[in-house]
């Protein structure tokens, strides 16, 4: 993963230092937030190398502690395996849903009704 990737996920989770924007954080609220940053870095690192990291122990916990949002898509795919999803059913939606135009009235009807709404 690229360094400007990480430092522009680091930017996304601090608040910025004009105090006309908003107001100071609280002990509470810093510590929170450190703790974000924490837990990006290390699902960071993770995706740089994941190889290394699917399926073991680490990974586990970190997925039950959390998966911060600025990764949560890039994490799930590679945890689904969408990729080989994805390859292994090429254009079997597109046949799906030829199929069910052939052969179900409704799916003509539905059509036509989006067609004519929008």
């Amino acid at each position: 993963m690229a360094p400007g990737l990480v430092q522009g996920l680091r930017a996304l989770l601090l608040l910025p230092s004009s105090e006309e924007e908003l107001p100071s954080l609280t002990t509470q609220e810093a510590k929170h937030k450190r703790r974000d940053i924490r837990r990006a870095d290390k699902w960071l690192k993770m995706l740089r190398d994941w190889g290394q990291y699917q399926g073991s122990k680490k990974m586990h916990k970190l997925v039950f502690k959390g998966i911060p949002p600025q990764v949560r898509g890039q994490v799930c795919s590679l945890l689904l395996g969408l990729e080989k999803v994805k390859v292994e059913n090429e254009g079997k939606y597109e046949r799906m849903k030829e199929q069910a135009r052939l052969f179900s009235q409704d799916i003509k009807q539905i059509n036509q009704d989006v067609n004519r709404t929008f």
